[in-house]
């Protein structure tokens, strides 16, 4: 049996609903900004049609691309000023009584990686008129 599309009794067409959707997802937008930029190309969209789209299509367009996304490494490399012991341990205990997943590494040259950051900070310039 053919698989009924979720599109079908929307006003709209897929692609606008598709892209509205991904607009309010993908970047600090408020359902007005997206309102207005469909609106700019003719389709007039209601706010409360957006919340409803979002609403109903975010989880399926969230389950489709998470596969796709590049995972960021689990390892956080601080600057010494901020590598607390104690700190850590709130935050593992914050988790779990049990957890230990955030661990203080201190071994030498293991803060390269962030005192290497510091160097590629552009100079600032001036200039003279």
């Amino acid at each position: 049996m053919p698989r009924r599309s979720v599109f079908k009794h929307h006003r709209f067409p897929r692609d606008i609903i598709l892209c509205a959707v991904r607009w309010y997802l993908r970047y600090p937008l408020s359902y007005q900004d997206v309102v207005d930029l469909p609106s700019e190309r003719g389709a007039e969209v209601d706010r409360s049609t957006v919340f409803c789209w979002v609403q109903k299509f975010s989880p399926e367009l969230t389950k489709r691309t998470e596969k796709h996304l590049r995972r960021a490494s689990v390892d956080w490399h601080v600057d010494e000023a901020y590598a607390y012991r104690r700190v850590i341990r709130k935050i593992n205990h914050r988790y779990d009584p049990h957890f230990d997943g955030i661990r203080h590494i201190d071994r030498q040259w293991r803060n390269n990686l962030v005192e290497s950051d510091h160097a590629a900070m552009p100079m600032a310039t001036t200039s003279r008129i």
